[in-house]
């Protein structure tokens, strides 16, 4: 079954966060409909490398819609709009505060035509203080939200991006909470609600622990690498022939290591008896076992580790990733689109017992359903060309 059949999307977001958030909903059964201005559409139709015309990001982000072009600038257009909404059930968008209430179609003037419609706003910053009215971005919410500070190689403070869109994609998962949440309450109370994500809320979640424990020790954090402020064994490690990842939790994976006859030794040093220990000694620590891993390979190491269950892993690149068969057939799915070629996608990223998730449309056209559903509401084929001809669709 697919639990949001019958739902009603429109997406008038562009780029990534808010299109991921309606992506979601519709590998989940809802009917979603983008909305896109007649010139141009979304943004990330225009962001590279393309493939016969279609960008590879747009692809990524935009399964299962549809795609009508309206003009909301235009009072002919903003009607189609507003005919829309009095039929859906969820509307996202992520326009710069006050741009959705400049157009008339803020949270406060939709409500009044569909009391039970769920608003999803995605913004950089919230939709209220003083960060309000600025316009955000990936690169802004990770400086903005301290996790370039902390991302590098430990003695070199020069701030670094997280190599993924890691807040955009977030936010469009953390929307999507969001709105299901918001369902849910509709159904108990008939109600609809403002649904509020924002690129910066997304980073706080992020932060998490690193927050707490600046509030308790005064520290403040800088690039660790691989390392983690509250585990050892925890980061890339040098074998013979290149470098893997160790890590562990807990006393039971590290008795099983020291249980190991090439490891053993480890167990026998006072300074790696418990966590705190080997977390105070980590640089002593990191000399005895890579002098350890030297005498094997990688794949060596790895197969060692595995057969004791002690969490390890090689490091991939993303062209390793689509060469890993388990990966590619059972996290990822390829759309093919006529004209177009076939792009590779995640994979609805939750599995579920009896609910099911799928590829129902690939990535729409700009506009390519506007004629039909202007149709459905009743426009005459002379009354599209003439909205047409006056640049309201």
């Amino acid at each position: 079954m697919q639990p949001l059949q019958g739902i009603k999307v429109l997406d008038l977001s562009k780029v990534v966060a808010g299109p991921q958030c309606a992506m979601m909903l519709g590998d989940l059964g809802a009917e979603v409909l983008k909305v896109e201005m007649p010139k141009g559409g979304d943004d990330a139709r225009g962001f590279t490398p393309f493939q016969n015309g279609m960008s590879a990001l747009f692809a990524s982000v935009n399964r299962n819609k549809g795609s009508i072009t309206i003009n909301m600038k235009d009072p002919e257009g903003l009607e189609i709009l507003y005919k829309l909404v009095r039929e859906s059930d969820v509307l996202i968008e992520n326009m710069i505060t006050g741009g959705a209430e400049k157009l008339k179609i803020g949270y406060e003037d939709l409500r009044k035509i569909n009391p039970k419609l769920i608003y999803c706003s995605i913004s950089g910053y919230g939709r209220k203080g003083p960060y309000a009215r600025r316009g955000g971005y990936e690169l802004m919410a990770q400086a903005i939200g301290g996790v370039m500070s902390v991302t590098g190689v430990p003695g070199n403070e020069e701030p670094m991006r997280v190599g993924y869109s890691m807040t955009d994609i977030g936010t469009g998962f953390l929307a999507t909470i969001g709105v299901l949440a918001a369902l849910i309450k509709r159904q108990q109370t008939g109600k609809g609600d403002w649904v509020q994500a924002s690129l910066l809320s997304t980073q706080m979640g992020f932060a998490s622990y690193f927050l707490t424990q600046y509030m308790v020790t005064g520290v403040n954090p800088k690039p660790a690498g691989t390392r983690h402020a509250s585990m050892a064994p925890y980061q890339i490690y040098k074998a013979g022939d290149g470098t893997l990842l160790i890590g562990m939790s807990n006393e039971k994976q590290w008795k099983r290591l020291c249980e190991h006859p090439k490891f053993s030794n480890l167990g026998e040093n006072p300074d790696y008896q418990i966590m705190a220990d080997r977390v105070a000694h980590r640089d002593e620590l990191q000399k005895d076992l890579e002098a350890i891993l030297s005498q094997m390979t990688v794949t060596e190491a790895l197969a060692e580790l595995n057969q004791i269950n002690v969490p390890c892993s090689s490091i991939n690149t993303i062209k390793d990733i689509m060469n890993d068969e388990y990966i590619v057939n059972n996290l990822l799915t390829v759309l093919h689109i006529d004209d177009v070629g076939d792009f590779t996608v995640p994979k609805f990223p939750v599995e579920f017992e009896e609910i099911t998730t799928e590829v129902k449309s690939t990535p729409p056209l700009l506009g390519q359903d506007t004629n039909a559903i202007l149709q459905r509401l009743g426009y005459t084929d002379q009354m599209i060309q003439s909205l047409r001809e006056k640049g309201a669709i």
